[in-house]
Parts: structure tokens; C-alpha cells; sequence
């Protein structure tokens, strides 16, 4: 006996489903638990990035601080971490609600609590005594957004009935993702004109009550619940989970501290990065190929070693294949990461109004998101997701490039209201098809883990690298090009990141070309119909 779920008649096209099924879909409880949900998951995005980066620019701290200080979104990189945890541990205080919503609220419950902190420790006009603090505060912040992103992902794969029903949650969840972005985009700004900084943050902190009501209401996934159940953990299960953790870390910093005592002569201060690069894929292909032996399979595998189990699991279902589908989704929407901590400075810098750039966004900024996703459900299900995938791939680079306008062009309201529209379009376009991709490669029983396996993978690349990006905005600045020129020069280096992955998503289609389209390419008849 598995704990593998029966193989459904997938192949089949699905029915297409009619106007008034769509409306009574739309109107299940589940649907309105995973938009509070999503809301909820998408308050701290940016207030650990984006927004804290406008926040500290005013309070006149250096780009290469803004930077390095967007590293508190790393916490999103090593999702696998805490998807382990929530896989296979209690939730504190409040198992009786069940795993999936006693984590989710205990969680939110950190989440407030680290948002609250980040609103008392702020820059407050002296910037350098308060960083230390509000750096501490951002990544424990960061940590609870990790972590609330990982249970909230796995109860929405698992409590769908279907593969229909799993687009039409995905797509709730996206929608309300996006307005909370807005919240924390244009409505935390217009707010900061009136009331400050930190009431703003406090006022934010406030809203997470939102995603606890929906956890409250929400109906655990018993299904997913009986598998992990069968699963005991025992004591030598644990020390073999903790001694491949130790062990994988070890060889990670051992190989990093080799390459960049190596390479610190010829690359300088970029040898650390460069470093962590090669160290991170040297790590992740040896784990792979160990996973293709039997002398590694006998040292990793084991069904309670809560580490490993659900990388060899994911290894075994998608064989050679599976290093390509993270490639992809690694390097998908690395020109976007990479921009962001620098993109709202760049308005200070451009001396565009707070309430001007509140406005665009709260309008135009809403509608041009919400269009992407409904366009990208759409059109996934009437040219493919695959086709749906690469053209979100065309467009993120040209988005990002766009920016650069607001530096060579005049940078008037209509300009900067097209640009933004684009931008808006494009990334929630990109990344609905991706998200819904992503969300049919999971077992159950290993939800939680392998899905923040493969958002570990989006963000690990970009939420590292788009640390430099003050630094490197700085570089560039020389007696001949001034700072908003370095500014647009960035923006066209980090849109030219977009080739190589546009180049593997075709690949990775190339390789699909013979199978039917996944789930989430026709799931998207629960929206469209």
C-alpha cells in the first residue's frame, strides 16, 4: 500500500464547464477562505522589499544598504525548510484546529507581531541607529511570511476536489495576492503621506486578522491529514533528517569558502556572490545525482526522514527532468527580483511624487494586474499553458525594461502611467501561468514541501542576488552618467537576465511537446467559461 493518490482519468479533456457552474464555484466557502488567504500571504511581500526600500530611501539611507537589507525576503528561499516543519510537525498552541490551520495560525499571529516591531524600529529620521534593529525585525517578519506562504500553498492544493477546482482557488488566491500588493504598494503610500511610516507598517499588521478568519473558517484537508498521519516519525528517522541537513550545509559553506578563497584575486568583491552561485548548484547537482544510485538512495531515502524524503520523491516522478523544471523556475522571474529593492528609490530619486505614484498604482496598477491574471487564465486554456508560459517570459523583460524610459524619455504622467499598466499586466500575467504550473507537480502527503521546493527555487537566485542591486546601481554611476542614468542602465542589464530563461522555457516545452497539456491548462474553464 502507498500513500500515493489513485491516478485519475487526467488524460481526458475535461468538461467545459457553463457559466452558472463557474458562478456557484465562485461561491463555495473554501473560495472566499482562500482569498483571505491570499490577501494574507501577500501583505508582507513587499513590506520586507519594495516598500521598506521606499521607506529607508526617504529616511536617506544608501542604495547599497536598501540593498542588502532586501535580504530579509531570503527567508522565502529555503521554503523546504519550513515546509518540512509543517509537513510533519504539530502546530503549537492550537493543534486542535488541525495542522493545516493550526499552523496557519500561529503563524499569522508571528506575522503581526513581526510587522508591529518593524513599525517601532523604523528610521524615524535617524537611520543609522534604528537599521540594526528594524533588520532583525524584517527577517524574523520574513521568516513568518515564508513560513505562512508554505501551509497556505499546501491547504490549497489539497483541499481541491479537482484539477478545475485547484485553478479556480489558484486564481482566488492570485486575485487577492494582488489586491493586498496594492495595499502595500499604492494604499501603504498614500497612507504614509498622511499618517507616517511606522502607523502605516502598524496599520498593515492589523490586516493579518484578515487571513486569520479566513484560516479560521477554512475546513481542514482530512485526505492530505490521514496520509501524513501514516507516517510516524521515529527517532532514527529525525537523526537521519538532521544529519542530511548538517551534512548539506557543511559541504554548501565548505564548497563556498573553497571557491571564493579561489576566486577572490580575480573577481574581487564580486567573488562572494559568484561563490554562493557555484556552491548552491554544485550542492543541488550532487544532491540530484545522489538520488540515482542506490548507495544514495540507502543514505537519503527514507519515508519519515522529513528532509530528504520529498526531494527524492519529487527526483523519482520527474527524473532528469525535474533539474530542467527548476532551472526554469529559477531563472523565470529573475529580471523582476532583480529590480526591486531599487525600483521605488529610483522614483525619490526621480522626484516623483508620493501621490502621484500611489494613484497609478492604486488605478491603473489594480486593473492592468488584475487583467494579466484573468488574461493568463484565459489564454491558457485556449492556447495551452506552455505557450501561456512563454509569452509571459517575453514579456517580464520588455516590462522592466520599459523603466528605463522614465529616464531617456520625459518622464509625464502618461509615460509613467503606461508603464506601470505594462508592468502590472505582464508580472501577474507571468506569474498566474507559472504559480498555476507549479501547482501540479506535488505528491501528497509531501505538499508543503515540494511546492516550497519549487518557489525555494524561484526566489533563491533573484531574492540573493537582488541584494547587490543598490551596490551595483552605484557602480554605475561615473563622472559621465548620473545617477538616474545608472538607474535606466540597470533596469536593461537586469531585462536582459529575461533571455536565458526565456531560452529554457522553450526547451522545457520542446521536451512537453508530446504530452497533453497539465491540469492547470484547462483549469482555467473555472474562470473562463
Amino acid at each position: 500500500m502507498t500513500d500515493a493518490a489513485p491516478i485519475e482519468p487526467a488524460a481526458a479533456k475535461p468538461r467545459r464547464r457553463t457559466t452558472m457552474e463557474v458562478i456557484r464555484a465562485l461561491g463555495q466557502p473554501k473560495v472566499a477562505c482562500m482569498a483571505a488567504l491570499g490577501f494574507s500571504s501577500g501583505l508582507p511581500f513587499l513590506l520586507i522589499g519594495n516598500t521598506l526600500g521606499y521607506w529607508l530611501r526617504e529616511g536617506g539611507v544608501a542604495l547599497a544598504a536598501i540593498g542588502f537589507l532586501s535580504w530579509a525576503g531570503l527567508a522565502y528561499s529555503v521554503k523546504f525548510v519550513w515546509g518540512s516543519v509543517v509537513d510533519r510537525a504539530p502546530p503549537p498552541f492550537v493543534g486542535r484546529l488541525g495542522r493545516r490551520r493550526g499552523w496557519m495560525i500561529a503563524i499569522q499571529i508571528a506575522l503581526a507581531l513581526g510587522l508591529f516591531a518593524m513599525a517601532a524600529t523604523g528610521p524615524h529620521g535617524h537611520a543609522s541607529a534604528d537599521l540594526r534593529w528594524l533588520a532583525i525585525a524584517a527577517v524574523f517578519t520574513g521568516i513568518a511570511a515564508a513560513s505562512q506562504d508554505v501551509v497556505i500553498d499546501a491547504w490549497r492544493i489539497e483541499i481541491a476536489a479537482d484539477s478545475a477546482e485547484l485553478g479556480l482557488l489558484t486564481s482566488a488566491y492570485s486575485l487577492a495576492f494582488r489586491i493586498a500588493i496594492i495595499v502595500t504598494d499604492a494604499g501603504i503610500i498614500w497612507a504614509a503621506n498622511l499618517l507616517g511610516w511606522d502607523w502605516s507598517y502598524a496599520i498593515c499588521g492589523t490586516l493579518v486578522a484578515v487571513g486569520m478568519l479566513g484560516a479560521l473558517f477554512a475546513r481542514e484537508p482530512e485526505r492530505a491529514d490521514r496520509v501524513m498521519e501514516r507516517r510516524t516519525t521515529n527517532l532514527p528517522a529525525i537523526l537521519k533528517a538532521i544529519g542530511t541537513l548538517a551534512a548539506g550545509l557543511t559541504i554548501l559553506f565548505a564548497v563556498h569558502l573553497g571557491a571564493e578563497t579561489v576566486l577572490q584575486g580575480a573577481l574581487g568583491k564580486n567573488a562572494g556572490w559568484v561563490a554562493w552561485s557555484a556552491a548552491t548548484i554544485m550542492v543541488a547537482a550532487a544532491s540530484y545525482l545522489a538520488t540515482k544510485t542506490v548507495f544514495g538512495r540507502y543514505v537519503l531515502y527514507d519515508p519519515d526522514n522529513f528532509v530528504a524524503a520529498p526531494f527524492v520523491a519529487f527526483f523519482i516522478a520527474h527524473p532528469w527532468i525535474g533539474l530542467l523544471m527548476l532551472a526554469v523556475i529559477t531563472l523565470y522571474h529573475l529580471c523582476d527580483y532583480l529590480r526591486g529593492p531599487i525600483v521605488n528609490p529610483y522614483y525619490v530619486d526621480l522626484h516623483i511624487p508620493k501621490t502621484e505614484v500611489a494613484a497609478v498604482r492604486a488605478t491603473v496598477g489594480l486593473v492592468s494586474s488584475f487583467a494579466g491574471i484573468a488574461a493568463s487564465a484565459l489564454l491558457s486554456l485556449r492556447i495551452g499553458v506552455w505557450r501561456t508560459i512563454i509569452l509571459g517570459g517575453l514579456m517580464q523583460p520588455l516590462a522592466v525594461a520599459g523603466f528605463a524610459l522614465l529616464t531617456y524619455v520625459n518622464h509625464g504622467a502618461g509615460l509613467f502611467t503606461a508603464v506601470m499598466a505594462f508592468d502590472g499586466f505582464s508580472m501577474s500575467f507571468a506569474g498566474m501561468a507559472l504559480v498555476s504550473y507549479m501547482s501540479t507537480l506535488t505528491s501528497l502527503g509531501y505538499t508543503a514541501t515540494q511546492y516550497a521546493l519549487l518557489t525555494s527555487a524561484l526566489a533563491v537566485t533573484g531574492k540573493f542576488l537582488k541584494g547587490f542591486s543598490g551596490q551595483w546601481v552605484q557602480g554605475l554611476v561615473t563622472p559621465t552618467r548620473d545617477l538616474t542614468h545608472a538607474y535606466a542602465l540597470f533596469h536593461l542589464y537586469a531585462a536582459a537576465t529575461g533571455i536565458p530563461a526565456l531560452i529554457l522555457v522553450l526547451w522545457l516545452a520542446w521536451t512537453q511537446r508530446r504530452k497533453p497539456d497539465q491540469p492547470a491548462s484547462a483549469t482555467a474553464s473555472a474562470l473562463t467559461s
